[in-house]
């Protein structure tokens, strides 16, 4: 609302005494005005100086086992700690333990361990360029990342990187007969090098190869199943499988489960990581 403006008369007599009333709403007028640019200003650096929201606290037992890893690394038991944040995986998905199962996993020697879990940890948290975690990223993140990429690339001068790709969605892959997912897989599997089984299976089709890997390669293993052959009903007719009337089908057995190689590649592993120690070991405290 503007406030109209008393203009001198034009023959240079003094203006008439304002009326109270009108002093008093020019100075309203005016007071509104210059605390306008003041309250936008504080509304603004309020919302800069707010703090990022905080990230919901870990159950107790949790807690208490990340502690426990910590007082694992500083005795140097690095295999163990490795195991520990491992379960924090499992129970969890923070992508912080995927970074540090890596991490412990490169300073073991375990390498397809540590090529596996760094590339995980990678994609759920993207680049500082194009992050998927917190973001602005801070220069403890950015070293953070840079140490993970150092250590998957030297990971990866020591194992084969098998990409396979299944005809039919959903079967069940296996390497050397271990599980490691259903198709189709997100992201490759490493193995040390040499010869392995590749094989998948979906109800009563399956198919296997043999593939060489090499130390530093790439290798695309491609396996298409068969059809599956029909199965007599109980009426005796025949029909396709999975039909009503058809007896059902015997779930496939499952190969030793992540549990089973952890524990040996622990065990094979408590020598280098006496070796080792826990010396230049860096693990994350944040996603």
């Amino acid at each position: 609302m503007e406030v109209a403006k008393r203009t001198r008369p034009t023959n240079g007599a003094s203006l008439p005494p304002e009326p109270p009333i009108e002093t008093m709403r020019r100075s309203f007028y005016t007071l509104i005005y210059t605390l306008i640019p003041v309250l936008a200003l504080l509304m603004e650096s309020s919302a800069l100086a707010a703090p990022p929201p905080a990230e919901p606290q870990e159950p107790a037992a949790q807690r208490q086992m990340r502690a426990q890893a910590g007082r694992l690394v500083g005795g140097g038991h690095l295999a163990e700690a490795r195991d520990v944040h491992l379960s924090l995986w499992r129970v969890g998905r923070r992508p912080l333990d995927a970074f540090n199962v890596g991490t412990l996993s490169q300073r073991i020697r375990d390498y397809p361990a540590a090529a596996e879990y760094l590339t995980l940890w990678l994609g759920l948290v993207g680049s500082p360029e194009a992050p998927r975690g917190p973001a602005p990223w801070t220069e403890q993140d950015r070293q953070k990342h840079a140490q993970a990429r150092v250590d998957l690339q030297a990971a990866r001068e020591h194992v084969g990187a098998l990409e396979i790709n299944v005809s039919d969605p959903g079967a069940e892959v296996l390497v050397d007969g271990r599980r490691v997912g259903l198709s189709p897989l997100r992201a490759p599997v490493f193995v040390w090098p040499g010869q392995h089984r590749v094989s998948a299976r979906l109800g009563g089709a399956r198919k296997e190869e043999l593939v060489t890997a090499t130390a530093g390669g790439e290798h695309t293993v491609r396996l298409v199943l068969p059809a599956s052959p029909a199965e007599a009903p109980l009426d005796g007719a025949r029909g396709p499988r999975g039909a009503a009337g058809a007896p059902p089908l015997a779930p496939p057995s499952p190969g030793p489960g992540p549990a089973r190689r952890w524990l040996t590649v622990g065990g094979l592993a408590a020598t280098s990581a006496a070796l080792v120690g826990g010396a230049g070991v860096q693990l994350a405290t944040s996603w």
